[in-house]
């Protein structure tokens, strides 16, 4: 199995590696339920067992 994958142009680098993956703080919570309401494509599911909430930020 050959995949070609193509090189990031250099105008999109810096902004991918201007992000970042973080566990949200609790303060944070309320808000990251409200926005996986809104926008996630499987809605407010029930998360089983244990999990973490990450939230994806732009130069921290």
């Amino acid at each position: 199995m050959n995949r070609k994958y193509k090189s990031i142009p250099y105008h999109h680098r810096d902004i991918i590696y201007g992000v970042q993956a973080r566990l949200i703080y609790p303060s944070e919570r309320k808000r990251w339920d409200a926005l996986i309401r809104q926008h996630h494509y499987l809605g407010p599911k029930a998360m089983v067992g244990k999990t973490l909430r990450y939230v994806a930020v732009f130069k921290d």
